[in-house]
């Protein structure tokens, strides 16, 4: 099994735009596996923030919660952001298990109809069409131009190009979930856009603190600076 990327369950004070890395697991990031077996436990947003509140892990009840990772090469990291999946795409629970294996297609049954469905709906579904192609979702753009121009056809057979890449990335296939979601409560990507606004003015910060190397427990230059902040108004 090749070396995974490190992502993280991030929550954003809507007021103040200050986020918290809240932990899945005992070590520092986790899978994207092991983040999304945790919230499908959840049916809400909401219902997550409670649990948090509750381990102590949050303090707010008005947040945004996203799951970000950072990628590209040395000097030219980017941050990318997935939603967080709840108990409606339980789907993804036994796919998510697998793929933290090492074993991804074992549940390749389940994989393709979940491709099955996602091809169908760009075809017949106008709307939801535009909504991928004009990247209101979180897929990558190398599995977007695969749909480009093929509004009216069968897609399914994508699934085998480039060694069925498609089939065998778990980012992608919870993606296509995940835009199942989007286009429920979301279809002309306005939550998205106000949402993504904000967190990439995070961008910065989160791509020092999920750096491989990145201490949790070392007070860094963001903390100093509030610090310094919160004596000067106190002391004023």
């Amino acid at each position: 099994m090749g070396r995974r990327n490190r992502y993280f369950l991030v929550a954003r004070e809507k007021e103040t735009n200050i986020f918290d890395i809240v932990p899945v697991t005992d070590g520092y990031g986790s899978s994207l596996e092991e983040i999304d077996l945790f919230t499908t436990h959840f049916d809400s947003e909401k219902s997550l923030i409670q649990a948090l509140k509750i381990d102590g892990k949050v303090k707010s009840d008005s947040l945004d919660l996203f799951i970000t990772h950072q990628s590209g090469t040395k000097g030219n990291e980017k941050m990318f952001s997935q939603e967080v999946l709840y108990s409606d795409n339980q789907r993804i629970c036994p796919i998510a298990k697998a793929s933290y294996r090492g074993n991804i297609e074992d549940e390749k049954d389940d994989i393709r109809s979940i491709f099955r469905e996602f091809c169908t709906k760009m075809m017949h579904d106008q709307s939801f069409f535009n909504m991928v192609l004009f990247g209101h979702t979180n897929l990558y753009s190398k599995f977007i131009t695969n749909f480009m121009d093929k509004r009216f056809l069968d897609s399914f057979s994508v699934q085998y190009k480039n060694g069925g890449w498609i089939l065998k990335s778990y980012p992608t296939i919870r993606g296509m979930l995940e835009s199942f979601s989007f286009y429920q409560r979301d279809p002309y990507g306005e939550e998205f856009k106000e949402k993504n606004r904000y967190r990439q003015l995070l961008e910065e910060e989160l791509l020092t603190v999920t750096k491989n190397d990145y201490n949790p427990n070392q007070i860094n230059f963001f903390d100093l600076l509030d610090e310094k902040v919160r004596v000067k108004n106190n002391f004023s």
